[in-house]
């Protein structure tokens, strides 16, 4: 099964250990160092990266540390062959991960290029044996490899011909390479079930315009992927009428989009870089979906919310030198939540603009917005909190004419070209904020504000040229009793 630690599922670096054994545990036929007799615990680990209780290696690949190869003869030979493995968390020592698990057919499967572990997945080939640890992909598994003949440790060259055999239910893994996608042989996932895992300088390069990678289907899962849309347009990765599917560690390139999400419900993306698109990701149609700790570089747009989509979260992204718009939900979505987030540098525009209702801007820190660091358009019971709004060229916080029933608490703004906060709705709550140091005034509520609660604030000047505002008072600072006004 999955590794646990602390009753949760492990996700870091992992030290793990491995050898090839007997049904008593007490013959070793090989361990990754070389180093253990008797089925006793090799001496050196194998770093290797787990998420999610998840992990992949290739035994036998001496590329990697600690690693030793494996002579084809102890599967030729009848021997009834076990897999045991150790592992170490960093924290609780090295623990046996009982039981070992039986290698089944496994002379039969030197001529076949696969055999079977109870639960996992072994692949022999000319690098090594390929594992694969309980992902829940139990009936299929494909390699591919990029150019050249097909070997032992390769059934595909084409990536889209693999994941046509393999349906459902499996596992792709692409080794390393360059593999160009035109409009002929475009990767379709539809099946249920698949995990694509791109090996480290295994890259897509687009010929054509069109989207090279297209993730639909049930609990899929696509680690590593490489795209460079190479000066062509379309969506680089599209997450398209999918459930509960998953993108996460690759990069891309240009394109109209870096990464789309079309239709999709829970799904994820999460530590992709994407650079250069006009968006790096756009969130359509969609609900329930999270896109966490990516990186958004050098794009017009960092993220974009549009079309209907609804409860869907932005969190923990880095996004860096884009255009317009760090963040942007548009005005036909509602009820999503963009928390965590670092955005730094809009040239020409704004950290984050929203147009949609009951959006939730929550502990951002936005900084070198061309314009507003956040900016508020027509919005209704949303709410600012938390944030950190410096050195924009415009407002820190700005709540249009047509915002109404805000709520703009515990933001720190300062050092802004403009306002700290600039108020120009009515009935908006702008509570407990600290602002100073900004070009103009600290809190401004304009002549169209209406009916707003300013309370428990500090700031250096608080500016009411509005009416019905409460406190109320005259023009200037108004009741330092509720808001503590000055230096």
């Amino acid at each position: 099964g999955r590794i646990l630690a602390d009753s949760s599922f492990f996700n870091d670096t992992g030290d793990f250990k491995f050898i090839i054994t007997n049904p008593a545990g007490n013959a070793t036929y090989w361990s990754n160092d070389g180093s253990s007799a008797g089925g006793a615990e090799p001496t050196a680990a194998v770093p290797l990266r787990v998420r999610d209780g998840l992990y992949s290696v290739i035994l036998g690949d001496s590329s990697i540390t600690n690693m030793t190869s494996i002579s084809p003869s102890i599967f030729a030979n009848g021997n009834d062959l076990y897999l045991g493995v150790w592992f170490n968390d960093g924290s609780h020592g090295s623990q046996h991960l009982l039981p070992d698990e039986r290698v089944v057919s496994a002379a039969y499967a030197v001529n076949a290029e696969r055999v079977r572990v109870d639960d996992d997945t072994v692949e022999i080939g000319s690098s090594g044996v390929q594992v694969r640890r309980d992902y829940g992909y139990r009936e299929e598994r494909y390699v591919v490899k990029a150019g050249g003949t097909i070997d032992l440790d390769c059934d595909y060259t084409d990536i889209q011909n693999a994941v046509s055999a393999l349906g459902s239910n499996g596992s792709i893994y692409i080794k390393a390479g360059t593999y160009n996608i035109s409009s002929s042989n475009r990767i379709n996932i539809t099946g249920d079930n698949v995990e694509l895992v791109f090996e480290a300088g295994a890259r897509l390069v687009a010929t054509s315009d069109g989207t090279p990678l297209t993730i639909a289907g049930s609990y899929n899962r696509v680690s590593g992927p490489y795209v460079d849309m190479h000066g062509h347009t379309g969506t680089a990765i599209v997450i398209s009428r999918a459930n509960y599917c998953r993108v996460e560690d690759g990069r891309t390139i240009g394109g109209s989009e870096g990464l789309g999400f079309f239709e999709a419900r829970s799904c994820w993306a999460t530590e992709m870089d994407l650079s250069g698109a006009d968006a790096g990701i756009v969130i359509y149609q969609s609900q329930s979906c999270n896109v966490s700790e990516n990186k958004i570089m050098e794009c017009t747009e960092g993220i974009r919310f549009g079309k209907e989509s609804k409860y869907n979260r932005a969190e923990d992204n880095f996004i860096f030198s884009v255009g317009k718009y760090g963040i942007v939900l548009y005005d036909d979505v509602e009820n999503n939540t963009v928390q965590g987030n670092e955005i730094i540098g809009v040239s020409d525009g704004y950290g984050i603009y929203s147009s949609a209702h009951l959006t939730r801007i929550v502990s951002n820190r936005i900084s070198e917005a061309g314009q507003e660091g956040i900016y508020f358009a027509k919005v209704r019971d949303g709410s600012i909190c938390s944030n950190t709004c410096q050195y924009n060229g415009s407002n820190g916080i700005f709540l249009d004419e047509g915002t109404a029933q805000c709520l703009v608490s515990g933001n720190r703004c300062f050092h802004n070209d403009g306002s700290g906060i600039r108020v120009e709705g009515e009935q908006n709550n702008i509570a407990s904020n600290h602002t100073m140091y900004n070009g103009y005034l600290g809190i401004y509520l304009t002549a169209s504000s209406r009916n707003n609660g300013v309370m428990a604030n500090r700031t250096d000047t608080l500016w009411d040229a509005g009416s019905g505002n409460i406190p109320t008072g005259p023009a200037g600072l108004i009741q330092t009793d509720v808001n503590r006004v000055g230096p």
